[in-house]
């Protein structure tokens, strides 16, 4: 097991079964007896680069024993890259330390501190439950109660927490006769009681406390430079155009004839296109209006997340239940400041920035000034034990049609978002439906599918939306650069990025071409054990209309029409 059951720590002798997967570059020969294009070739001939590794986790095993003694095994693995977005281990809510203030309850903070993050607490209620059921099934313990309870001891948080249950202090250099009083005290069947009580009413503050802290940490951005200040943006429109452009759009069409509605049309987009000529997008510099807005949030997170059983979906009138509703109401939602509007949104590089840091990825990005506050960010690799160590998130394009029909892109780190409607989405999918413990990548999949893409194509006059668009999540490993000849742990070396270490890559770029894409060409000495060892693995978001890989029916013409091509072999 990768950690050790009994002492939750790192098991030295945990290894994993990798494999290479992908395609050998052909022999000359063969390239040759295909008759293969010039782009054919080209791409045959870097074909290997297309490889990737994939973590094998042991599903089932099974094995029969012949008569002869000889013994056959059968193993079933799942492969994964993606698993570890997956875990719960890898929250996007849990970006805060926890720690007591006055009155004995616990809040969060926003700094990145392992021992006292939210995934903490979880863990010394897991651990409490082992005590236990060590101490009822003595055949079921994993170890024993007295260093269960020491373990125990040990965390500053659960000290704490015993204090509140007991009015009893123990200090971090405790003796042996305060882990038997602790043993004593937990395992008591009062004991017990008093120590679920606070497990339980602590347990929903900090829930309360994570939802709450996710969103002020949204709307505060960075607190400690005020250059940077908080992540709300604000466009602003002529209210005169605005309200022209409102005006025709009301204006009843019902019964109109066919050439009625094309000129109504025609005036529509004409109207909001004088509109769009008047529009100034830039910071906030006035956040009064969206203060008690803001507030109610807040309020509302920590009110959810201690009634969500309780609650009824039919009384909270607050919240909006379909994201058609989030829609229409968040048109409505603006500001009037004299001759302008202003409507107020969020950035979705920010929202995914927010829930990367406090998930707890690595920030690689040495920044002065980040988003968020500096000290809230995972600013060196953990060790080997890590959920997240080498794993990097990437964001690619998202595809559009504009006015015009064209197809567009942007990167979906610039897609703007209504403040409305991702509050509303936050406490209906994620308060509501009470996911405190949601792993990154079910926060990311449900972010893009349930709020991004119905955006695209949101009723209004000219949807946005493409045919066919999805999100896809597509996993890359890439073999990192050997740097140093000190070997480390199972044989590999400490290696440097290949991939270049900033916030905006520009994959059309020569200088991107002669310092990642010629290298990654290059004949590699090192065997595959060095490339499982030394890699990196790549988790790219995009979202484009091109058809997805299981809806596919291995059509070479329709295929070929999309850059897929296919070979006979053999």
């Amino acid at each position: 097991a990768k950690i050790n059951r009994d002492t939750q720590q790192y098991n030295p002798k945990h290894y994993e079964i990798k494999v290479v997967m992908g395609y050998k570059r052909p022999p000359k020969q063969a390239l040759e007896g295909l008759k293969p294009t010039r782009e054919e070739r080209e791409f045959l001939k870097n074909i290997h680069l297309f490889n990737y590794v994939v973590s094998l986790t042991l599903y089932k095993y099974d094995f029969s024993i012949k008569e002869t003694g000889e013994v056959d095994v059968t193993i079933d693995y799942f492969g994964r890259v993606d698993s570890v977005f997956n875990s719960s281990a890898a929250s996007p809510l849990k970006g805060g330390i926890v720690v007591a203030k006055n009155g004995g309850k616990l809040e969060l903070k926003p700094e990145m501190k392992v021992s006292q993050d939210f995934m903490t607490f979880s863990k010394i209620k897991s651990q409490l439950g082992n005590l236990v059921v060590s101490k009822q099934n003595p055949d079921l313990a994993t170890g024993d109660l007295i260093d269960q309870v020491a373990e125990l001891l040990k965390n500053p948080l659960f000290r704490h927490m015993y204090k509140d249950a007991y009015d009893i202090i123990i200090t971090k250099e405790f003796e042996p006769a305060d882990v038997q009083t602790a043993l004593d005290n937990l395992t008591s069947k009062e004991g017990a009681s008093l120590m679920a009580a606070v497990l339980r009413r602590q347990s929903m503050s900090i829930k309360g406390e994570a939802f709450q802290l996710f969103m002020k940490q949204l709307l505060d951005g960075n607190t400690i430079s005020e250059d940077v200040g908080d992540r709300m943006f604000a466009i602003s429109v002529n209210k005169e155009n605005m309200d022209t452009a409102l005006g025709i759009i009301n204006a009843p069409a019902k019964g109109a004839d066919k050439a009625k509605k094309e000129e109504i049309k025609t005036n529509t987009s004409n109207a909001i296109g004088l509109a769009a000529k008047s529009v100034r997008v830039g910071k906030v510099k006035d956040l009064s209006s969206v203060l008690n807005s803001l507030q109610k949030t807040e309020e509302q997170a920590g009110d959810l997340a201690s009634n969500v059983e309780s609650e009824s979906s039919s009384k909270d009138a607050a919240s909006i239940d379909t994201i058609k509703g989030a829609a229409a109401q968040s048109i409505v939602t603006s500001k009037s400041t004299g001759d302008s509007y202003e409507f107020y949104f969020i950035y979705l590089g920010d929202i995914i920035e927010l829930a990367a840091k406090n998930a707890g990825m690595f920030a690689f990005l040495k920044e002065e000034k980040p988003p968020f506050n500096p000290d809230s960010y995972m600013t060196q690799e953990v060790d080997k034990d890590y959920t997240l160590t080498n794993m990097r998130l990437l964001l690619g394009p998202l595809e559009y049609q504009d006015a015009s029909g064209k197809i567009r892109s942007i990167n979906l780190a610039e897609f703007p978002i209504s403040y409305d409607l991702f509050r509303n989405w936050f406490l209906t999918k994620i308060v509501r439906e009470d996911n405190s413990k949601i792993s990154l990548g079910s926060f990311l999949n449900k972010l893009i599918n349930q709020l991004v893409l119905p955006s695209l194509g949101a009723d209004c006059l000219r949807p946005i939306k493409l045919r066919n668009t999805r999100f896809q999540n597509i996993y890359v490993t890439i073999p990192g650069t050997p740097v140093g000849s000190a070997e480390q742990l199972q044989g590999a070396f400490d290696t440097a990025e290949l991939l270049p270490m900033e916030r905006k890559i520009d994959v059309s770029s020569g200088r991107f071409a002669a310092t990642f894409s010629k290298p990654a060409r290059q004949k590699r000495e090192a065997g595959v054990e060095a490339i499982v060892k030394n890699s990196y693995d790549y988790k790219l978001m995009q979202v484009n209309s091109i058809k997805s890989i299981v809806s596919r029916k291995a059509d070479c013409k329709e295929d070929l029409k999309d850059g897929i091509y296919h070979f006979n072999i053999g």
